[in-house]
């Protein structure tokens, strides 16, 4: 059997989320993969995790990093992700993107393109797709032959109250604020091209969705398909909460996004069969090797069942490494990817339309408050 491959990777942007999973696990992986250079626009944390890491190439400009001959891929962990990865495609190096890909399908054409183009491997980090106990659902799921409601809802707190306690993460007030804002410029536009001029609820709705919902959207795509169309879409609470009915034809699905403010996680996809109910729920994905529990609610043989499985320790975030590290060395198709979180991208935009047309038909069109960049997850 012949050594792995090693890949050299480059990971851009060395926040709470690169601190606490990505470069832990590359570590880990050391067979697979070497952190070869490492980015970020605050020059001191740069320094603190070049030093932890051991790693000599550290840069504060992705562009010039990602000119390098001699790295194998990019990971893009900033808070927004088009430019840095379109950079990295450009350059012909292969590109795992945080989720959202990005935040409009201009920019979602423009990276697949240029993937395409360069024969690189453009893949969305969408974990949970890559989670055991989510896997063993999912075949659950796709069991039932009579589907006649999906429920998705994610109810979460703040992830600080819950990463304050669980790890240590380093933070440092220096990147250049003039920087800062030219990001947070571009991504107002971004939204504005995404969903056009709509009040402030509805383009904190878009954040919101962006940040969190497309995690929701690629696992109930996964486990069910991609529904028809979007029936109606309510938001309330100055865009913190959402809901959304979409449509499949022969069941419906409903589909809830909000934010509260206790340390409390509550993520569940429940599908209903006239004979079995699946249901998965997630935990935090800022707790390490927590499992993600499958409940299966069933009639057999004239007997009602409930069995409650945990199908794994094993971390999301390590596998879908793995996975990476496959579809470069072995030029395969990533389970997630760029079409994929295109897909996801054009559903979040449609469900805003259907407010658009719906409840918040006659908007007023209101000035744009600052929004600030959907955070890793």
């Amino acid at each position: 059997m012949s050594p792995t491959r090693r890949l050299r990777v480059v990971v851009i942007g060395l926040g709470e989320i690169a601190q606490i999973m990505h470069l832990p696990y590359l570590r880990e992986l050391e067979e697979r993969y070497e952190i070869a250079a490492i980015c970020d626009i605050s020059p001191q944390l740069v320094a603190r995790i070049g030093d932890l890491y051991g790693v000599d190439h550290r840069y504060t400009d992705f562009r010039a990093l990602v000119a390098q001959p001699d790295l194998d891929a990019v990971f893009v962990l900033t808070p927004y992700h088009f430019q840095p990865a379109l950079a990295a495609l450009q350059q012909g190096k292969h590109v795992l993107v945080e989720k959202p890909m990005c935040t409009n399908l201009r920019e979602a054409d423009t990276l697949i393109e240029t993937a395409a183009r360069n024969g690189c491997i453009l893949m969305v980090a969408y974990m949970k797709r890559y989670d055991p106990g989510y896997l063993y659902g999912q075949r659950k799921i796709q069991e039932i032959p009579d589907i006649r409601l999906v429920e998705l809802h994610d109810i979460i707190g703040p992830n600080a109250l819950f990463i304050r306690e669980a790890h240590r993460v380093y933070r440092f007030d220096d990147p250049p604020r003039d920087l800062i804002a030219q990001q947070q410029a571009e991504y107002q536009a971004a939204i504005t091209e995404a969903i056009g001029l709509v009040p402030p609820h509805v383009r904190q709705a878009y954040s919101l969705m962006l940040g969190l919902s497309v995690h929701d959207v690629t696992i109930l795509c996964g486990a069910v398909g991609r529904p028809r169309r979007v029936l109606t879409t309510h938001i309330w609470d100055d865009g913190r909460f959402f809901s959304s009915l979409l449509d499949y034809g022969d069941f419906l699905c409903t589909f809830t996004t909000g934010r509260t403010e206790m340390r409390r996680f509550d993520e569940v996809l429940r599908v209903y069969g006239r004979q079995r109910v699946v249901t998965i729920s997630f935990p935090s994905p800022y707790i390490r090797n927590m499992p993600t529990l499958v409940h299966v609610e069933e009639m057999a043989d004239g007997a009602f069942t409930d069995c409650r499985v945990e199908a794994s320790y094993e971390e999301a975030f390590k596998r879908e490494l793995i996975h990476f590290h496959e579809c470069v060395t072995e030029n395969r198709r990533p389970l997630t990817s760029g079409e994929e979180g295109r897909a996801d991208i054009a559903l979040l935009i449609q469900m805003i339309e259907a407010y658009k047309r719906g409840a918040g038909a006659g908007l007023n069109l209101a000035a744009i408050a600052p929004t600030m960049p959907p955070g890793a997850r």
